[in-house]
């Protein structure tokens, strides 16, 4: 059985080991967790008064990424991502784009 505790921005899974104690599990960002985790970025980025176009221009990448890894069976939990994966998707664009397109992307 799980509990879910809300704590200022993100949600965390917490699993009852038996009646009384709980164990900690690490954050819980549900079925769209790069999603999760680009709220939180993009609120970092706005702090550090990047450009709204930049921000722009990174979120859609990330919605680039999410939908590539999905459609290649990929993991699309961040922490199951690996670097093979990211350059899979970085080929990829390289391979319908023109270089400088790319870059943006």
């Amino acid at each position: 059985m799980y509990r879910i505790c809300c704590e200022r921005d993100s949600t965390h899974k917490l699993s009852e080991t038996d009646g009384n104690s709980l164990e900690w599990l690490g954050p819980f960002y549900g079925p769209d967790e790069l999603d999760g985790l680009l709220e939180s970025w993009r609120r970092h980025l706005r702090a550090q008064r990047i450009s709204p176009a930049t921000i722009s221009t990174y979120s859609i990448a990330v919605g680039q990424l999410t939908r590539f890894l999905a459609r290649q069976g990929m993991p699309t939990a961040p922490t199951a991502i690996r670097r093979e994966h990211v350059e899979a998707f970085i080929t990829d664009i390289l391979a319908h784009w023109k270089p400088a397109t790319a870059h943006n992307r």
